[in-house]
């Protein structure tokens, strides 16, 4: 799907045809910088998206960029050795580029994600924006800040087809997300997004560590026909590839009470399908588990 950005949203537009799959695979909270990052599970899940063809979303906070001399959180043993420098900033985002390069066809969206506004707020520079120039800049990876409407737009249209053509359109809005979670897991701040984006299909977030899945159930009605029904507004949220439990030996997320941590992605898929005359664009969702890849 290529990529087109329509006054404040985005929009991922592509043709679709029977048996015709498009996916989107959303992600976040890498922190890839981080010594506790499972980069090997990075690999798979990227892997994996090469090898299905997933285009892939990521919802915030790919670098994690805590430990500069300015940060009060900065601590020496969360810095890799490689970063253990002056130009502490810029050796992250070169290794972040040259890590991402063999992946970044893939990439349609990254949002920023606390950390880097963090970094924007302290040190004056979007490190985002950094990784993305070592990167050459890709005109098809759209950075729109902390949340973004993303409409799915698939027009059926082909040679000799002589039904009706039709345009499925999914909107959906992602967040890099907002809170804690520990007792709730966000379930609290889905219920304030049902409010909020009332027009999205699917909402997917990160940010607080925990992954999981709530409808929000939702009374329609279309007032030129009087029609009634009953839809659903589906909320996931991803979990992160930094692992700050360790096992309880201690730190941060122990000192806080954090619950362990396992990367979690969301696979979004649209699938053209037939029955009889009548053709439809179905839309899943499967969780991704990097472990069983």
């Amino acid at each position: 799907m290529n990529l087109r950005r329509v006054r404040d949203s985005l929009f991922l537009e592509g043709e679709t045809a029977p048996g015709r799959v498009h996916r989107l695979l959303f992600m976040g909270d890498v922190h890839w910088d981080h010594p506790f990052c499972d980069r090997d599970a990075l690999r798979r899940v990227l892997d994996f998206a090469v090898e299905v063809d997933a285009q892939v979303v990521d919802l915030g906070d790919f670098l994690c960029l805590m430990q500069s001399k300015s940060d009060k959180r900065h601590m020496k043993h969360s810095v890799r050795p490689e970063h253990l420098v002056d130009d502490y900033f810029d050796a992250v985002a070169v290794d972040a580029a040259a890590f991402l390069a063999p992946y970044a066809a893939q990439y349609r969206v990254m949002l920023n994600g606390n950390h880097v506004t963090s970094v924007m707020k302290r040190q004056e520079i979007n490190p985002l924006s950094r990784m993305l120039a070592e990167l050459g800049r890709p005109e098809w990876i759209s950075t729109p800040g902390y949340s973004s409407y993303v409409v799915v737009r698939l027009r059926r249209v082909s040679a000799g087809y002589s039904g009706a053509s039709f345009t499925a359109r999914i909107p959906i809005f992602v967040h890099h997300g907002f809170g804690g979670g520990q007792v709730t897991r966000g379930a609290i701040g889905a219920q304030r997004r049902a409010l909020l984006v009332p027009d999205a299909r699917y909402v997917f977030t990160g940010h607080i560590h925990s992954d999981w899945n709530v409808p929000q159930p939702r009374h329609r009605l279309d007032v030129r026909t009087g029609r009634q029904w009953t839809e659903s507004q589906e909320a996931f949220s991803v979990n992160t590839f930094k692992d700050e439990y360790q096992m309880g030996r201690g730190g941060y997320g122990v000192e806080k009470g954090l619950s362990p941590t396992r990367p979690i992605c969301w696979l979004l898929e649209f699938e053209h399908r037939t029955s009889g005359k009548v053709e439809r664009v179905v839309d899943t969702v499967t969780k991704i588990e990097p472990d069983k890849l």
